[in-house]
């Protein structure tokens, strides 16, 4: 009898398993995380709008490849096209393919050309809502 006295004492002690023991963040709502478009106070390396002409902004964008490849032989360029949200899914395929074709690749060819491996060029394309006139934007990492 002493013996069930004491055990019961001992187990009143004791917390139960259950899903928290082993992770204490189970059964917690999730955190969603806001997307981030893009971080208006953090500029570009460059930055080209659709409608420049490769005459204009070739020989600079050449000029600031070759100083940063100086920095470091291993940068990474991250061209980055994006577009205005469009009315329709069909007019956001059209305007981005255009960007596409039209900045994005002749972009990452004179990066290419003045003198970045393939591999060293990350090429993206995405919808940023809140610009009004498409742009590329090239990142250094």
């Amino acid at each position: 009898m002493l013996l069930l006295g004491f055990f019961l004492v001992a187990l009143q002690g004791c917390t139960p398993i259950d899903q928290r023991t082993f992770n204490a963040d189970a059964g917690k709502p999730p955190v969603l995380h806001k997307k981030h478009y893009f971080t208006p106070d953090k500029k570009p390396f460059v930055e080209i709008v659709q409608g420049t002409s490769q005459d204009v902004y070739g020989a600079p964008l050449k000029k600031a490849v070759k100083a940063a490849l100086t920095q470091k032989k291993n940068i990474l360029f991250i061209v980055e096209g994006l577009s205005p949200l469009q009315k329709t899914p069909e007019e956001q395929v059209t305007h981005m393919t255009a960007l596409l074709n039209e900045l994005v690749v002749p972009v990452a060819t004179q990066i290419s050309d003045a003198g970045a491996l393939p591999i060293q060029i990350d090429m993206r394309l995405r919808t940023a809502p809140l610009l009004k006139q498409a742009v590329v934007r090239i990142n250094v990492r």
